[in-house]
């Protein structure tokens, strides 16, 4: 019988595996890793939820700061235990915001190694009742975006979410 000598590709297959074992399970997991709006209008109040697990075998402690007054938190701290699940809503409060493109963030601060200091990234872009207005203008349907304008305009006179 004659022996096989191990193939070059299965010595990097087993060394992929065995180098990444360690870190297997380690440190925090997040159900999605930015929040796009897209386009939003002006003067309304977007919500997300952002769920963070503790993937790691220690207590994970966390703490939320946002960047910007627009963008609000449910949770400023937060303990997870070890495969713990956390919760935290992040509101949007378009209200101040000028029209066009924006980029906030989310900074997520913790005592793990490796996540002490994360970024979690919201982003989108302002679209106010007037440039919807123009674009249906220009299109010619003058009715629609009179229709359009009047229903844009009642429902930002209704209360926000909060």
């Amino acid at each position: 019988m004659t022996k096989k000598k191990a193939t070059p590709l299965f010595l990097l297959v087993f060394w992929l595996f065995f180098s990444w074992l360690p870190f297997y399970g380690e440190g925090l997991a997040f159900s999605s890793i930015q929040w796009d709006l897209a386009d939003v209008q002006r003067g309304q109040l977007y919500v997300h939820e952002l769920v963070v697990q503790n993937a790691s075998q220690q207590t994970a402690d966390l703490s939320f700061v946002s960047s910007c007054s627009c963008l609000s938190l449910s949770r400023y701290e937060m303990r997870l235990e070890p495969g713990e699940k956390g919760l935290v809503e992040l509101a949007y409060h378009s209200s101040d915001e000028a029209p066009g493109p924006f980029e906030k963030f989310v900074v997520i601060e913790s005592n793990l190694s490796g996540y002490e200091r994360l970024f979690y990234p919201v982003s989108g872009n302002v679209v106010t009742v007037d440039i919807l207005v123009w674009i249906l203008l220009a299109g010619g349907g003058l009715g629609i975006a009179l229709v359009l304008v009047i229903i844009l305009k009642a429902r930002s006179l209704r209360k926000p979410r909060s």
